[in-house]
């Protein structure tokens, strides 16, 4: 059978793979891996796989042969986020990480980066709040970690409120919340880069910042 890669490349960055003929799957797991920005390549020969390949992902269980990467099935009665992100974590090499962090850069546009101390994990943006309390609290629940920390830019305004708000109510005690100091994450620093990167950016630096801890019951920005 002849083996189909999306884009790619001689040298592909990819360890992520996609072996399904089922379209609805197929569009229901690119997209969660285009909207982490995550490179992935998309075969029709689950034995023909690049060796970068560390994790695929199928909608039928393909009998494992020597040298196969880890395979997981995917139900397309489940969310396909929660298959993504343990994908992403399993190809990392990590499937228990020290400290996760998540930075939050708000605003209109909300910049998300789930980062652990290994480095970025995935980064994204969200057009509303309720999409992003869902991102965040969803990366909390299935990515595991022995410490987690949620910190957001003090910026935004009366987004910086309603995300912390929700934080506050939804975020597992044991899940440190913190508001940081953002001035000059979003100036681009001169990047070339279109404002949705920038802010995927900004959030990511935020993720790296020690700040106020806030007290689950008051609100500090």
């Amino acid at each position: 059978m002849k083996r189909s890669i999306k884009n790619r490349r001689k040298n592909s960055p990819a360890n992520i793979a996609i072996v399904t003929v089922s379209a609805r799957a197929y569009y229901e797991l690119t997209y969660e891996l285009k909207k982490r920005t995550v490179p992935f390549l998309s075969l029709t020969d689950p034995y023909d796989i690049p060796s970068s390949v560390k994790v695929i992902i199928t909608t039928e269980r393909i009998e494992i042969t020597d040298g196969m990467p880890f395979q997981l099935t995917y139900d397309e009665q489940d969310d396909p986020k929660d298959v993504v992100v343990k994908a992403i974590q399993i190809a990392q090499g990590k499937p228990k990480y020290d400290h996760l962090f998540i930075g939050i850069d708000p605003g209109k546009r909300i910049g998300i980066a789930v980062v652990s101390n290994h480095g970025v994990i995935f980064s994204t943006t969200s057009m509303s709040v309720d999409e992003a309390v869902h991102t965040i609290i969803e990366s909390i629940h299935n990515i595991q970690a022995d410490r987690k920390s949620v910190k957001i830019g003090d910026g935004g305004g009366i987004y910086c409120k309603k995300i912390v708000d929700a934080l506050n109510d939804k975020l597992p005690f044991n899940v440190s919340l913190e508001i940081v100091n953002e001035s000059g994450t979003s100036s681009g620093n001169g990047w070339k880069m279109k404002r949705s990167m920038i802010d995927m950016a900004s959030a990511a630096v935020i993720s790296t910042r020690n700040g106020k801890m806030v007290r689950r019951d008051k609100i500090l920005c």
